[in-house]
């Protein structure tokens, strides 16, 4: 004697088959969940990460204007002066954070150029 089966959804009985608003209701609402926790963590990161190249990017200039010092035997009237290929072959950078542009102070350092850390 085979046992009835309680469930009529899917399979040989031709129930219908995929998922029901509840069903569907409770994935939408977990991914939101899951979205809510993540996204804030990305932010972060990402903003942290910009503040990292920034300072990179200082020190980078920091390095130039030293080299040119040395090969030159004089520093550089303004940042401009150091755009050469073999320092910056793109460029200078900006600030990554703000897209502002560095600037050298009177002891020729990009300095003053701070972020606030981020919550």
């Amino acid at each position: 004697m085979a046992m009835p089966t309680l469930c009529c959804r899917g399979g040989k009985n031709g129930g219908r088959t995929g998922l029901s608003l509840l069903e569907l209701l409770m994935v939408v609402t977990i991914i939101g969940l899951l979205a809510s926790l993540i996204l804030p963590r990305a932010a972060f990161h990402t903003l942290s990460a910009k503040e990292r190249v920034c300072r990179k990017n200082v020190l980078s200039i920091n390095q130039a204007a030293e080299r040119f010092f040395l090969e030159n035997a004089a520093h550089p009237s303004t940042i401009a002066d150091l755009n050469t290929v073999d320092q910056f072959p793109q460029g200078i950078p900006a600030c990554p954070v703000d897209g502002s542009a560095y600037s050298l102070n009177a002891v020729f350092r990009v300095d003053g150029h701070q972020h606030d850390e981020a919550p």
